[in-house]
């Protein structure tokens, strides 16, 4: 007991043994400008990236479940049920002083995607968790003992050491075993690339011809009479005698006509958004490309959730259940679940027949339905699961008339 309880007091302080930062934690990073948020200004397809990912997962419902081992004469029933404390307060309600879940799941999430690494401080008051703080990923720091245990320094000012249980911490993935690598860093030869076409195409832009309309004489003319021919001909003509212009001495009018698609623009977009889409992990079509693998749109959202978002959800309910759970809560079978069923819904026709499917073969019960749906539980009798036998509970077929006749 007097160890748990020092355990608690101790991951604050700063640590007294020698620290050493990993080589491989000090390689700068590739950014726009000197600056990463400037990349989400300059380049659509990142802030495509970053904009649908956190707003995905800051969206799914985050709750505390307990697992608790109900045992009767016949079976073993793992029940599941929601908990409300002070600690799902924090992930339902507020986060911290400053933020919805929302904004601080979104916040965390661009993080991750622009700098690699999200970090929230986690508060603690006499061992009980009380808020989650976002630190700011471009100051953090990350150090090991000699003893192999993790730190974090916040601040780049100040001498202030957090242990490796006091900060929540997504990477994204790394070879170094503490600090992701942004998938930012990954497309730096293709957005500078890009970046460097768009220039090209502006500078030719602005070295070439600004000229509107050539008017072409059939005779080599003076400055001064090119001159004196322009002024007449855009007093006379420039306004046109109700759409009709009349020339003469041989002249000849020509509208110059200029095509985006000569910039080569186009061609180097789809490939950037390629590039984009298989590091970042992003399909294709919500970068704004066909995508001609997919059958329909539910094939796209499934493609999507099953790809994109499921493996970061996993690895934000790992992080959450083994930095702010103690022991006895694991034990005892606490643990923080997305609902990602929130981004697969299908219409109201579908779903109605999908649970009817589920509930006829005994495979949900009631209450697991209206859970999905956001609705209140019926209690004990919604835990029992029933079969299609004009619907019967299972824990009673052997007492069913039907059966004990023969099916007569």
């Amino acid at each position: 007991m007097f160890d748990k309880i020092r355990g608690i007091f101790k991951r604050n302080k700063t640590p007294t043994h020698n620290l050493s930062i990993p080589k491989r934690l000090t390689n700068t990073s590739f950014y726009y400008g000197g600056c990463k948020d400037r990349l989400l200004e300059v380049h659509g397809l990142i802030y495509a990236v970053v904009d649908k990912k956190s707003k995905a997962i800051a969206q799914l419902p985050l709750k505390l479940y307990k697992n608790d081992i109900v045992k009767d004469d016949k079976c073993v029933i793992k029940k599941k049920t929601v908990v409300n404390n002070d600690l799902s307060y924090i992930f339902e309600i507020a986060p911290n002083d400053n933020m919805t879940p929302y904004a601080f799941w979104r916040l965390m999430i661009a993080h991750k995607e622009v700098w690699g690494n999200a970090y929230a401080y986690i508060k603690r008051d006499r061992g009980r968790v009380i808020g989650l703080d976002v630190l700011d990923p471009s100051k953090v720091s990350i150090y090991t003992s000699d003893s192999g245990e993790i730190y974090y320094k916040p601040y780049n000012d100040k001498e202030i050491y957090l242990h490796s249980l006091d900060v929540v911490h997504l990477s994204s993935v790394h070879l170094s075993g503490y600090k992701g690598v942004s998938f930012i860093n990954c497309l730096k030869n293709q957005l500078e690339l890009k970046e460097n076409i768009i220039k090209i195409n502006a500078e030719q832009m602005d070295k070439s011809i600004k000229a509107g309309s050539i008017l072409k004489l059939p005779s080599t003319l003076s400055i001064d009479k090119m001159r004196e021919y322009k002024e007449q001909f855009e007093q006379s003509y420039s306004k046109g005698f109700n759409g009709l212009m009349v020339l003469d001495s041989g002249m000849v009018f020509e509208q110059l006509k200029y095509d985006i698609n000569d910039l080569k623009q186009e061609e180097l977009n789809k490939i950037t958004a390629k590039e984009v889409s298989s590091v970042s992990g992003l399909p294709l079509f919500m970068l704004g490309e066909a995508d001609t693998k997919y059958i329909n749109m539910e094939h796209q959202t499934i493609d999507f959730v099953q790809n994109c978002i499921a493996p970061e959800v996993v690895l934000i309910e790992q992080e959450l259940n083994r930095k702010l759970l103690n022991d006895r809560q694991i034990q005892d079978g606490y643990y923080f679940k997305f609902n990602i069923n929130a981004l697969m819904r299908a219409d109201m026709t579908t779903r109605a027949q999908f649970y009817r499917e589920m509930v006829s073969m005994g495979a949900m019960t009631l209450n697991e339905i209206r859970g999905l749906e956001d609705l209140e539980s019926y209690g004990e009798i919604g835990e029992r699961p029933v079969i299609s036998l004009n619907y019967s509970y299972l824990d009673t077929l052997d007492k069913h008339e039907r059966i004990n006749n023969g099916g007569d």
